[in-house]
């Protein structure tokens, strides 16, 4: 029931099974919370196994000793990413995390292994689709569309244009709390 990499939470990590065989056609990679080569007793350990995406278990984690360099495990310990909120500088359009100082190393830690805030700033796509979509629906649009759509309030107005930033499935969408905090942060500014 893992549908995004918990180590990141920006990409997919689905199960595609062929229709014929029942085979896997794409699975995600199965990350050693503690590595293999030196905990070999826990290479087939179950709770040892994290599904991740190739980015995060390849790339960034490899394999690093979080025995020695302790690390938050994304199925166990509680989620970071209801924690952290995301940000943005208006100026050049850097997005961040505005609440690293009431982190613990810990999550700091993991957020660093993870670059967590570097990778998610590569994504000012979505910064700009929710500024530009704020932008082009402006309040006197949305008063135009309350003049001609009388049942419906200013927030339904504003849950119409924006719906797919109301309804994000924390489970299921990649970058779910950037886009929430980002969302939040545009709106409540005007």
């Amino acid at each position: 029931k893992i549908h995004i990499c918990p180590y990141c939470k920006r990409n997919y990590i689905n199960v595609v099974t062929s229709n014929t065989d029942r085979s896997f056609l794409i699975k995600p990679d199965l990350d050693h919370f503690y590595d293999k080569a030196t905990y070999t007793f826990l290479s087939a350990t179950i709770d040892n196994l994290v599904p991740s995406c190739n980015v995060c278990n390849s790339k960034l984690k490899g394999t690093k000793n979080f025995k020695k360099t302790k690390h938050l495990h994304p199925l166990i310990d509680l989620d970071i990413f209801k924690k952290i909120r995301f940000n943005y500088i208006g100026s050049n359009n850097t997005i961040y995390i505005e609440n690293k100082s009431e982190l613990t190393h810990l999550e700091i830690q993991t957020i660093e292994t993870f670059r967590i805030e570097e990778i998610y700033n590569t994504h000012k796509e979505i910064l700009f689709n929710i500024k530009n979509k704020y932008k082009h629906y402006n309040k006197a649009k949305r008063k135009n569309l309350k003049a001609l759509l009388p049942n419906l309030n200013s927030y339904k107005i504003l849950e119409i244009i924006f719906y797919e930033y109301f309804h994000l499935d924390e489970t299921k969408e990649p970058m779910y709390k950037m886009k929430k905090d980002l969302f939040s942060q545009i709106v409540s500014k005007k």
